[in-house]
């Protein structure tokens, strides 16, 4: 019988292709940290960083007739604000056969430093969107569970409109009750991995689910963050960006109003120039613009997606073209720019003087050398078993930031909350 070579007698003398570059598969953009919080940033101590501030003018006024009385003096009030610092932490393993094949540069990923690199960039969106938070860390807010697969807050009416956006997968968890205690109930321990995302959805699937959590969601507001990682998170803008009668960077805002950032309640509308007119002219009560500096409008691709619309309709096309562009390629209001970044509030749009922000640093970004250096041997045994323990043959590292996104001028800020909007992102 005739025989013939074929590709699967070859196989095995083959070589095979493979494409020179690592393929990324999903986004990393971290515009807004990009914006405010590259470069130098303010030092901050272990005590924290004072923000003297010049509060409530003197109110010693008054008029008065040929020698009469003359008004009684009133201080003025100065106070200070303080800004302190969180820790940002992120850890990568290797064994020693893995990290002698990347010394080599015998894969793709060159060297330690090309994993470096990408955990770095990873860590960069994190704190992107960290810094859209009010400082307890939430990474998403549960609704409802069914067994082990949780639907999480997607609407304005439910306080959060991410979904499972900003779930990752592999991701140590934990839920929060509403009066902050770490929910466990009928687990192993209190921790959650993640091991699967239904962006679409808005649900994401757990190893193991609390058997406490619909009673507590019963209650009130539950919370999904990392690992040990409630209420340590950066302050992003739902801590800023409020006229509430919290306390901020130490001070009341009840006491002293001008803490306060200027706030404009769409009601769920969608946006209009007639939303982004009644703020400016609200925070020309607030602001000197000649003083404050590059203005930028901060929000979801979704709310540019809605402000599109209200200019499709004024469009001209010129009938001697041949070609129809039907849409724009830039978006302004007033002549100042927008910047989109997907990890905004879908109902929200920021207005933002960049002067307003610093980025207070106690330690910048990068690997932890602390102690016995970046890698750090990986023990075999448990804590009062060391004189018979040994080591594992790999390695951890560790990068971190000790810093804040501090406000030294909050009457500054502008929001127009509760926005309607078209859900985008999520058809995946």
């Amino acid at each position: 019988m005739a025989t013939r070579v074929s590709t699967q007698l070859l196989d095995s003398i083959s070589d095979e292709s493979v494409f020179p570059e690592i393929v990324d598969t999903f986004e990393q953009k971290a515009s807004y940290f990009n914006e405010i919080m590259k470069g130098d940033g303010e030092d901050v101590s272990s005590k924290g960083c004072r923000i003297p501030a010049y509060l409530v003018p003197s109110a010693s006024n008054g008029w008065s007739d040929e020698g009469g009385d003359l008004p009684i003096p009133v201080a003025d009030e100065d106070a200070a604000m303080r800004v302190r610092f969180t820790r940002y932490r992120r850890a990568m393993e290797i064994t020693w056969d893995a990290l002698r094949e990347m010394e080599k540069g015998k894969t793709l990923l060159k060297g330690v430093m090309g994993r470096v690199s990408r955990h770095s960039n990873s860590a960069f969106k994190e704190l992107n969107r960290q810094m859209y938070g009010s400082g307890d860390g939430t990474v998403a807010i549960p609704l409802s569970l069914a067994s082990l697969t949780i639907t999480f807050a997607n609407t304005t009416a439910n306080g959060y409109t991410h979904g499972s956006r900003k779930i990752l997968k592999n991701g140590r968890y934990q839920f929060i009750s509403s009066t902050g205690a770490i929910l466990a109930g009928g687990m192993s321990g209190n921790v959650c991995t993640c091991t699967a995302i239904s962006r679409s959805g808005a649900t994401a699937t757990f190893d193991q689910v609390p058997n406490d959590l619909a009673t507590a969601i019963g209650v009130g507001t539950c919370r999904l963050v990392y690992q040990n990682s409630y209420n340590r998170g950066l302050r992003g803008n739902l801590y800023h960006f409020s006229n509430g009668n919290e306390v901020y960077q130490t001070l009341s805002r009840q006491d002293y109003n001008d803490l306060r950032a200027t706030v404009v309640d769409a009601d769920t509308s969608d946006i209009t120039v007639a939303l982004f007119f009644e703020l400016e002219q609200e925070m020309k009560f607030r602001t000197e613009d000649e003083d404050a500096g590059e203005k930028m409008w901060l929000c979801n691709p979704s709310q540019v997606y809605q402000y599109s619309l209200l200019g499709h309709s004024a469009k001209r096309f010129d009938g001697k073209e041949k070609t129809y562009d039907g849409a724009y390629k830039k978006y302004v209001i007033g002549g100042d720019v927008f910047t989109e970044d997907v990890d905004a509030d879908y109902d929200k749009m920021y207005c933002v003087y960049k002067k307003a922000f610093r980025k207070f640093e106690n330690r910048a970004f990068g690997p932890l050398r602390e102690g016995s250096g970046f890698w750090r041997d990986v023990p075999a045994f448990t804590v009062g078993s060391e004189d018979t323990g040994t080591h594992k043959e790999r390695v951890r590292g560790y990068l971190g930031w000790d810093g804040e996104l501090g406000c030294i001028h909050p009457n500054w800020l502008g929001v127009i909350k509760n926005l309607g909007f078209k859900r985008l992102g999520v058809n995946y």
